[in-house]
């Protein structure tokens, strides 16, 4: 398992994306959980890029999440989380595979 925490600059900043990948195979599953500790909001997904596009499967935007998800393909898989406010946000996140 997975536990970290990054402090996302404010929206539109340098810095105010992260993103952790995560190697799956067919039917693995990621369980996934989040927080800010705060009210502050920000977007979270998980998502893939092929050549000529990207493929979104989790779309929120939360202080807190968490969740199962099921790869359907065989790949790199993205979890990213993006600051929406004019604040610094401090994000706690875990992840692992099963």
């Amino acid at each position: 398992m997975l536990l970290s925490s990054i402090v996302l600059a404010p929206k539109g900043e340098r810095g105010s994306i992260h993103e952790s990948t995560v190697g799956l195979e067919v039917g693995q599953k990621l369980t996934y959980s989040y927080r800010t500790g705060g009210v502050s909001k920000v977007a979270f997904n998980i998502h893939t890029h092929s050549e000529s596009s990207v493929t979104y499967y989790v779309e929120e935007e939360a202080n807190e999440g968490k969740g199962t998800f099921q790869a359907s393909a065989s790949g790199t898989y993205y979890l990213m989380w993006e600051n929406i406010g004019p604040s610094e946000v401090k994000v706690s996140y875990s992840h692992s595979t099963t």
